[in-house]
């Protein structure tokens, strides 16, 4: 919450890469109601911290930022600056010193500027409060109830039950991640609804909600790979069938009702587009706030995490280069090595990896072509992700959606509830592992 309401009500003035520098200097300024020992204490603590920079994703002293003020203070009015000094405050206050600290390892805010739109909008009505954080921390419990909603509404209850069990098993993302945030889970709303539009033959709203989706996270871009394999292996045939010039052709077969479907789908994703872009340029401040969050994901992409899944972690993964094995908490950067590590393992292994996501891709796009139901499609595309792009552990809530195939095809949600299963015990057996090792150490 402290990243995602803090950035989306400042992002004007912090953009991608101020946040920390910017909350360490508000640590650093005394406030009225601050005794001598109080403020020196903060102070203190703020000189001895080691902030993330945002820049570069490299812990680094708070020497230098703290040195020059005006590089932060220069992006506020004083009006601006009084109220972030005081929202962050409101958090600080209610942390931990050892967990204020850690908040500033992290790797920031990053969400797209199409979320700005509703996350700005909505920080910005007041100053931070329990009753304003708390009634934004309720966004996302209502998100899930609508999402219960819309499955029972496109795939009736056994439907919704197998894919809500397959979430609820979902330990990489399990309620310990993100749970009780800040609107963390619009997407995953928008993506179901967009494969219950399809299912329930709104394909022009699905297309709507599919926009929304992959603007707000977009990683569910290729929920879309389905529907275009289906929509171009009938424009084909359509194409075939027809007689006349080619141009003409073509006419009759986007005209076909095979195909009417499809472009329904397109036309509504094409609206929400030209509604929503416009929008959050209007909000973020202009074209400047997209090349910002381009440079921020690109960052990240040479940045491993240790809760990253995917087919890049697994391809990157070796037995000797765990973080057990190359993390040192006495180091400057404790995961550097393991960091180092893993990007050396994945440029050796990338021609593999990308052989294996074009071979992931023919097999959905063949399946959804089979199939040629929109909806089947869309559900295949989510499947594809993990082979596509490497995400954050939590992200994995969107197997809610490939469980949805379980109502055409009931192995697949038996092989994703026995994933889950898997994934418990593994975890449980981990767990028993750590408290072994914990007791004979302590004895």
């Amino acid at each position: 919450t402290f990243h995602y309401y803090l950035g989306a009500k400042y992002f004007r003035e912090l953009s991608y890469d101020r946040l920390y520098d910017c909350a360490t200097l508000a640590d650093a300024t005394r406030e009225a109601a601050d005794s001598d020992a109080t403020f020196a204490a903060r102070l203190a603590h703020a000189e001895r911290r080691k902030v993330r920079n945002l820049r570069t994703n490299e812990l680094e002293p708070t020497t230098e930022l703290l040195a020059h003020p005006e590089r932060c203070t220069a992006q506020f009015t004083p009006e601006r600056w009084r109220e972030f000094r005081h929202d962050v405050a409101w958090f600080r206050d209610r942390e931990s010193a050892g967990r204020w600290d850690e908040i500033f390892a992290d790797h920031g805010f990053n969400a797209t500027p199409v979320w700005n739109i509703a996350g700005s909008l909505l920080a910005n009505l007041g100053p931070a409060s329990d009753r304003q954080i708390g009634t934004l921390a309720l966004i996302d419990p209502l998100y899930f109830a609508g999402m219960a909603a819309v499955l029972v509404w496109a795939f009736g209850v056994p439907g919704a039950a197998v894919a809500l069990l397959v979430l609820a098993t979902d330990f990489p993302a399990r309620f310990f991640w993100t749970g009780g945030a800040y609107l963390r889970w619009d997407w995953l709303f928008f993506t179901v609804a967009a494969v219950a539009c399809l299912r329930r033959g709104r394909p022009y709203l699905g297309g709507a909600a599919f926009a929304y989706a992959a603007l707000l996270r977009i990683f569910p871009i290729f929920l879309a790979v389905g529907p275009a394999a289906i929509l171009l292996a009938e424009l084909v045939r359509q194409w075939r069938a027809a007689s006349g010039r080619p141009l003409e052709r073509l006419r009759t077969a986007l005209a076909s009702e095979a195909v009417r479907p499809s472009v329904r789908f397109v036309a509504g994703a094409l609206v929400a587009a030209a509604v929503l872009i416009p929008a959050s340029l209007v909000v973020n401040g202009g074209p400047p706030a997209y090349r910002q969050f381009f440079a921020n994901t690109i960052k990240h992409q040479h940045t491993p995490l240790t809760n990253h899944m995917g087919l890049r972690t697994v391809v990157s993964f070796r037995p000797a280069e765990v973080g057990r094995e190359l993390h040192s908490e006495s180091a400057p950067e404790p995961w550097e090595r393991w960091k180092e590590a893993r990007l050396a393992a994945w440029g050796r292994s990338r021609a593999l990896a990308t052989g294996s996501a074009l071979a992931a891709l023919l097999v959905v796009a063949l399946g959804a072509i089979r199939q040629r139901e929109l909806w089947v499609g869309a559900a295949l595309g989510v499947a594809f992700i993990p082979f596509a792009v490497e995400l954050t552990s939590y992200y994995y809530a969107f197997l809610v959606v490939p469980a949805l195939l379980w109502t055409a095809r009931r192995e697949a949600g038996i092989a994703l509830l026995l994933l889950g299963a898997f994934g418990l015990f593994v975890s449980r057996s981990e767990e028993r592992r750590v408290g072994k090792e914990c007791r004979s150490r302590w004895s």
